[in-house]
């Protein structure tokens, strides 16, 4: 277990059992968790009040161990493994890791839902600058001013907390995951199989709270997937909760997709010259039908724009980094929110995964550069290429 702070970001390196890995995670970062815990009850949990504060609380914890059902038992271990390491009660603990997905199926909260202003991208084949495969992603989360005073609270609360976890699970693969203190689940990562992965938000109709939330869901792909077509087979297998939209990139098939689902359906669309974009509303008509009136009028924007920045040329990590950072205002309507870079970007990520390595930039100034992390015990590319051929049986 070791902490290292490199330009607002802190790196924790965990290994062993499931356990293990949660009680050194809770141990390294026992500050921090508790912070958070804190933020998510002071900004969230009680901004219309503490008599609010606590029948939401109340609903929200009850609804949190429905979902925690569908948890495999080691992400159960390693959930207590953080509460005993942190002394945040596991109920707290299990909460913010169901967070987004109860926060989701909620619509009578509405009004605390995040705008929802992320983008992502990948490359891979001749389009990718290494042949194999190049993505990015800004993930962003912001409240609505209209619920507390200061909507944009929480978001430098996420900004100043971003964690990025070197992780080497006693099975499975290691792998590296950019997330916040007491989260085991993931929503940006890429393993020692040159497997990475980025979700956002894509919000529908269909969303039910009887199933994994989707972080915890990503992270089994994470430690366990080697391919683009494993992890497919664990989204479908899934009782999923919410709607995501995902992009995969895989170094050794030198291939990327986005995987478009929802509660009820699963749909994978094929990079157009090997290239794939996402924002947060369906493209596929199969499931763009669960998302009438939900869509955030800047997604479309977004999309667009990330298409004609990569309309030409191959995607190289500094062109993929100049992309994240790029703050076009593409309506002036909404000049906060109509930009890749806005005012809720909480980090920014570029994926190398043929070099096993990523690069990661915290938002909370300005001139934060983007820091490279290496995924733990990542092989060459050759043994890349041979272990996806074993995997297909070629």
């Amino acid at each position: 277990m070791a902490v290292e702070r490199r330009d607002g970001l802190r790196v924790v390196e965990l290994a062993g059992a499931p356990y293990e890995l949660g009680w050194q995670h809770g141990r390294a970062l026992r500050a921090e968790i508790g912070a958070l815990w804190d933020a998510c009850e002071r900004l969230i949990l009680n901004a219309r009040g503490r008599w609010f504060g606590w029948v939401a609380s109340q609903l929200l914890h009850g609804v949190a161990r429905v979902m925690e059902l569908y948890l495999p038992r080691a992400l159960r271990r390693e959930l207590q493994g953080v509460a005993d390491g942190s002394g945040l009660p596991y109920r707290h603990l299990l909460l913010l890791n169901c967070f987004d997905d109860l926060m989701n199926n909620f619509r009578v909260f509405d009004r605390v839902a995040a705008r929802l202003a992320c983008t992502a991208f990948a490359a891979g084949g001749a389009r990718a600058a290494d042949g194999m495969a190049i993505a990015g992603r800004n993930l962003d989360y912001y409240f609505r001013a209209e619920f507390m005073a200061a909507g944009l609270e929480p978001t430098l609360v996420l900004q100043r907390h971003v964690v990025v976890f070197r992780v080497r699970p006693r099975h499975g693969l290691p792998f590296v995951s950019v997330g916040w203190p007491g989260i085991i689940g993931t929503v940006t990562a890429q393993n020692a199989a040159g497997l990475a992965l980025a979700c956002l938000t894509s919000p529908t109709w269909s969303e039910r709270p009887w199933g994994t939330p989707l972080p915890l869901l990503y992270r089994g792909i994470a430690q366990y997937a080697t391919t683009l077509a494993a992890a497919e087979a664990r989204l479908r297998a899934a009782r999923r909760t919410i709607g995501n939209n995902l992009v995969l990139a895989s170094a050794a098939e030198r291939a990327a997709c986005v995987v478009e689902l929802s509660a009820r359906a699963v749909h994978v669309s094929p990079p157009v010259g090997e290239v794939v974009v996402t924002t947060n509303h369906y493209c596929s008509p199969l499931l763009a039908r669960e998302q009438d009136a939900l869509i955030n009028p800047t997604s479309p924007l977004r999309l667009e724009r990330v298409r004609a920045l990569l309309a030409e040329g191959p995607l190289d990590v500094a062109r993929a980094q100049a992309i994240l950072l790029d703050d076009a205002c593409l309506d002036p309507a909404a000049p906060q929110w109509a930009r890749l870079c806005n005012a809720g970007t909480i980090y920014s990520t570029v994926f190398e995964p043929g070099a096993g390595r990523l690069w990661v930039r915290a938002a909370d100034q300005p001139d934060r550069p983007f820091v490279p992390v290496a995924v733990p015990d990542a092989p060459p590319t050759s043994a890349l290429e041979a272990s996806v051929q074993a995997a297909r049986g070629d």
